[in-house]
């Protein structure tokens, strides 16, 4: 067992959500769920992993071992996931200080009647400016990724499954190669 403790938080339609907790101890509880209706319907099984069990926190092992033993299941398994996600941002320069001043000091909108006009001097300097800088920043978004899209095997018809998914059917079911 990798776990010190195991909590299995629970809830059906039409049901109160409870929590399973066992330890390594042979010793189990099952209790009403003091934070209420968090889950709307479905299961959270949360592993309170040993120290030495630190390899089954990494993300892809986890991934894996899911997809591995829930190939079959026509329940949606989801796993909270972080993913790296490059963006591209402005940057934003400093402006020298005789410019920011040059730039205060001058109109270069003209009014007429109420409205503001724009020149064609401050038209030929945006037509000018350069595309503005970016630079690409990598940020960590986390989100809930579904491990089993494949509906079980026994619920699709027969001419839509290939032999090589009766195969890797057989394989997963009989542990024979």
């Amino acid at each position: 067992m990798v776990a010190n403790k195991v909590e299995v938080a629970s809830k059906g339609n039409d049901d109160e959500q409870h929590i399973w907790t066992s330890t390594a101890d042979a010793k189990f509880f099952v209790t009403k769920d003091p934070r209420g209706d968090t889950l709307g319907r479905g299961t959270r099984v949360t592993l309170h992993l040993k120290d030495d069990a630190a390899e089954y926190v990494e993300q892809e092992r986890l991934r894996n071992l899911v997809k591995k033993y829930s190939e079959f299941i026509n329940y949606p398994i989801k796993l909270y996931l972080s993913k790296d996600v490059r963006e591209q941002v402005p940057v934003e320069e400093e402006k020298p200080k005789d410019e920011e001043k040059k730039e205060g000091d001058e109109e270069s909108e003209e009014k007429k009647d109420g409205e503001t006009t724009v020149t064609d001097e401050e038209e030929q300097d945006k037509a000018d400016a350069p595309e503005p800088k970016t630079k690409t920043v990598t940020k960590t978004v986390w989100d809930w990724e579904t491990l089993n899209e494949i509906k079980a095997i026994w619920m699709r018809e027969k001419s839509d499954i290939s032999e090589r998914e009766y195969n890797e059917f057989y394989k997963s079911i009989s542990k024979d190669t």
